[in-house]
């Protein structure tokens, strides 16, 4: 948002804007690019796609879009659209102008959204089993408070450069954000596989049980009977010796 705000023909009038005619469309439209796309692929494969795609585009941003934005923005087509259109469209003609930052604000807030409440939620709720979900779910969410925080951290060795270091100080954010993503592809991929291990087990422990036949059955029956009998309460069994003791020495009187 700032770039798109400071970038020429833009301002703070853009970023209603941006918000609006931006990322609510691009919202929308990811929405069910990612519901098609569920249904066709595995979590984990969609996982790594929807990483690597956010990887590739920030990576392409910082070496290919920023460097090169004043080529590639329509200076004088925005110029024309301007003089046309009412000045309460300046914004609008903001946005379109600087596209490449308008596009990167787009991905930058959808890299949050969909990273924390599709992706990790989906691969949580995929391995916690109900039990463990009291205990482990506040864990989750303190670790991600303490990541924003770590966040802002990253972020701050990375960009306090002098504004004639934008350029780099992007690259440096970019790079410290794909290194994070890989590292996550990497992590997702070692929790799947160890999930996928417990319920292999859990199968083979299954499918290990055998039933019991009829004389199994009968004979393991006649065996708890004999034991209940023979392991009865021992306050009973003292009372009825007690009882026997009481009529014997009645009788010889």
């Amino acid at each position: 948002a700032a770039a798109a705000a400071a970038a020429a023909g833009g301002g703070a009038f853009v970023i209603p804007y941006l918000t609006v005619y931006a990322v609510l469309p691009v919202s929308v439209l990811f929405l069910f690019a990612f519901s098609a796309a569920s249904h066709r692929m595995s979590r984990a494969a969609l996982f790594n796609t929807i990483l690597v795609g956010f990887m590739a585009f920030f990576g392409g941003f910082a070496l290919v879009l920023y460097p090169n934005a004043d080529v590639l923005h329509p200076h004088a087509l925005a110029d024309q659209m301007q003089q046309v259109l009412p000045q309460g469209l300046a914004g609008f003609v903001g946005m379109l102008r600087n596209w490449t930052f308008t596009l990167f604000f787009c991905m930058a807030e959808l890299w949050g959204d969909v990273c924390m409440g599709l992706l990790f939620w989906g691969l949580a709720n995929e391995i916690t089993n109900l039990s463990d979900a009291a205990t482990l779910y506040p864990l989750f969410g303190l670790g991600a408070n303490l990541a924003q925080a770590l966040a802002g951290l990253v972020l701050k060795a990375t960009t306090c450069r002098a504004a004639s270091e934008f350029g780099l100080a992007l690259q440096l954010s970019m790079g410290a954000v794909i290194i994070i993503a890989g590292i996550a592809i990497a992590l997702q991929q070692h929790i799947a596989n160890e999930a996928e291990a417990k319920r292999r087990h859990s199968r083979q422990r299954r499918n290990s049980s055998q039933p019991m036949s009829i004389a199994e059955s009968a004979s393991w029956s006649s065996s708890s009977s004999s034991s209940s009998i023979e392991t009865a309460d021992p306050a009973a069994a003292a009372a009825e010796v007690a009882a026997d003791r009481l009529r014997e020495a009645s009788e010889r009187k």
